[in-house]
């Protein structure tokens, strides 16, 4: 989504990858997706996503902001 509310397309990576830039780790393989390889190809390419430091750094983002609410 654009700063302005828009909604924008995310770009395809080099590698095939759409990578969330409102959430860290939300890595997607469009491909895998309709080629219908939700093991090897969805969640392999999703568990990469979530095992970046980013990811991590996210998380605990999260967990702070509800500790305090």
């Amino acid at each position: 989504m654009a700063d302005n509310g828009d909604f924008e397309p995310l770009p395809i990576d080099n590698d095939g990858v759409l990578r969330s830039r409102a959430m860290p780790g939300l890595w997607l393989d469009p491909a895998a997706a309709l080629r219908g390889d939700l093991a090897s190809g969805v969640l392999a390419t999703l568990s990469l996503g979530l095992a970046t430091p980013e990811h991590q750094q996210f998380v605990e983002m999260l967990r702070a902001k509800l500790s305090d609410g």
